[in-house]
Parts: structure tokens; sequence; C-alpha cells
């Protein structure tokens, strides 16, 4: 059992260190894009990396080992916190990880800073919560 746990522990730290990887790599093809003055926002290529960069099949994948990691975490965060948004349970899960704001930045493909209001709103609405009940 704690061999298992321990897998998909490892499992869930690998797809997390992939998505953050391919995310970089996308945002950093885009920014070369950019520089790049003969080439249009509406080109192929730049409609390749915004394809690239749609993270919902991967996210679906990165829940699914998640909860068989953490047994209804997502679960527990809706029953205590009933107005929580998708979002701050993605910034809730990458918590849990002890991800830096730099890895939570390049998984969700934002800001380091917008990463750091996203967590400030989320403890915000949280301690709001709590103070209610």
């Amino acid at each position: 059992m704690q061999n298992e746990l321990e897998f998909k522990e490892s499992q869930l730290t690998a797809m997390t260190a992939q998505m953050f990887q391919k995310n970089e790599l996308m945002q950093e093809l885009k920014s070369k894009l950019d520089e790049d003055k003969n080439i249009s926002i509406d080109s192929p290529v730049s409609k390749i990396i915004n394809r690239g960069q749609n993270q919902d099949k991967e996210w679906s994948d990165f829940n699914a080992h998640f909860e068989s990691v953490n047994k209804n975490f997502y679960t527990r965060l809706k029953q205590s916190y009933p107005d929580i948004s998708p979002n701050d349970l993605k910034i809730c899960a990458l918590i849990k990880l002890n991800l830096s704001i730099k890895e939570m930045a390049g998984i969700l493909n934002i800001s380091p800073d917008s990463v750091k209001t996203a967590r400030y709103r989320l403890r915000k609405k949280c301690n709001s919560i709590q103070k209610i009940t």
C-alpha cells in the first residue's frame, strides 16, 4: 500500500514537472515568434502554440492522479468553501504539492505576480468564509 502511494506521488510529481516544462517551452517559442516581425499572430505556427498551451486535457489527467494520491481533497475543499472556484482549486492543488510560485506560474501559464495575486485572493476568500461560519 505504501509503495503504491509513493509510486502515485512520483507519477504526480513527474506529471507536474512535464506540464511545467511544456508550458515553458511553449512560452519561449511564442516569445521567439513575437520577436520575428515576419510571422503574424494568426500564422499556423502561432495557432499550434496556442493550442499547445490549452491545458484542459492535462488538468483532467492531473486531477485524476492528484485525487488518487490525495483522497477527497477537492470534495473536502468544496464542502468547507462552497464558493471556491475551479481556478482556486488548481491553486490549492499546486500549493498542496509545495510548488514554488515560479513553478505554479509555469504550470498555469501565467506570470508569477498573477500567482501571488491568486494566492492572496484565495487566502482572503478562505478567511472571510471562516469568519462567517
